[in-house]
This record gives C-alpha cells, structure tokens and sequence, in this order.
C-alpha cells in the first residue's frame, strides 16, 4: 500500500511509533497516521480528532484488509474489530506524538 501523494502530503512519519509496526504493517499505520495528522490539523476536541482519523482510516479500509488478510493469510471477518484495533492504533501514535514532545536543540 503505497500513496505517494500522503508521503509528500506528510513527510516522514512519526519514525519511534513507526518502529512498533511490523514492516508489513507500515503502509496501514502510515495511513492511520495520516489521516491522526489531518484530524490534528483540523482541530476540535480530542473526541471530534479520533472520529476524523477513524473516518479517514475507514476511506482506506478495502485495502487495509487486503493488507492484513496478506499478512496473515487469514480472511478478515469482522471488520468492526478492525476498526478498533485502528482506533487503537490511532490513539497509540498519538501518545506517541504526545510524549515526545518539542525537539530538543
């Protein structure tokens, strides 16, 4: 899964959350994460930037499950706990962001 307009859209990805997704996993989180940036950039209570990162995520969820039924060679069959764990993976890379904080120097 690669979208060479989110990567010039967002740059490099937050890379100390990145080293918790498996490399075949990283073009799901990326999108995640893109779509965490864009909630952020929008603005709103915590609660509204989630519901804007899930929605943006769900844009792309037809190939996330193609992404995940490859690497599990598995089928997906509840797409609700897929959502979740997105949600899950949203709300991970966003305290990610969060206690990393300023650059230092």
């Amino acid at each position: 899964m690669t979208f060479n307009w989110l990567k010039k859209a967002m740059g490099v990805v937050t890379p100390v959350a990145m080293q918790f997704v498996p490399p075949e996993f990283a073009g799901v989180a990326k999108t995640v994460y893109a779509g965490v940036m864009t909630a952020e950039a929008a603005g709103g209570t915590g609660a509204t930037k989630l519901a804007k990162a899930l929605h943006y995520a769900t844009m792309a969820l037809p190939e996330i499950v193609n992404v995940v039924e490859k690497m599990t060679s598995r089928e997906v069959i509840d797409q609700e706990a897929l959502k979740k764990a997105l949600e899950h993976l949203a709300s991970f890379m966003v305290q990610i962001h969060k206690a990393v904080g300023k650059r230092i120097g």
